[in-house]
């Protein structure tokens, strides 16, 4: 079994992320109730409307949020398993064959190790106060 303070979350760090990211949607809303002419307290208020039960939201978002880094430990410990498995097959094997299943092993644990990486990173969120940029990607207009 895995010992809890391998797999132990730093819950307040969580917490703060989402309370930023919620704060962050109530501060764009706000903006764009701002700029159709709303006060400030007004833009704020129909902000926070426009999204709901803000605590009710705020409570999903932390249990995602510490399923998805539980999930991410998990499988760190996983590939750091698989990738000490393979050394050690590597190194203490006198077969060739054998060696070859240790680098196999170890291949596999720094795939998995990469492919969580470039999934955690897929999903970050870039924020900007500036308009996205035009990649000239979009399909939906007909180019003349």
């Amino acid at each position: 079994m895995i010992p809890k303070r391998l797999l132990k979350l730093d819950a307040s760090s969580i917490r703060r992320e989402v309370e930023e990211e919620l704060q962050f949607h109530i501060d764009m809303s706000a903006r764009e109730y701002e700029s159709r002419g709303f006060s400030a307290d007004q833009a704020r208020d129909l902000a926070k409307r426009r999204l709901g039960n803000i605590s009710a939201i705020k409570r999903e978002c932390l249990q995602i949020s510490v399923r998805k880094r539980l999930q991410v430990k998990l499988k760190s410990i996983l590939c750091s398993i698989i990738f000490a498995l393979g050394i050690v097959i590597k190194v203490a094997s006198t077969d060739v064959d054998v060696a070859q299943m240790g680098t196999v092993l170890i291949i596999i644990a720094l795939s998995g190790g990469l492919l969580t990486f470039v999934k955690i990173l897929s999903v970050l969120h870039l924020v900007s106060d500036r308009k996205p940029i035009n990649l000239g990607l979009n399909t939906d207009k007909q180019s003349g």
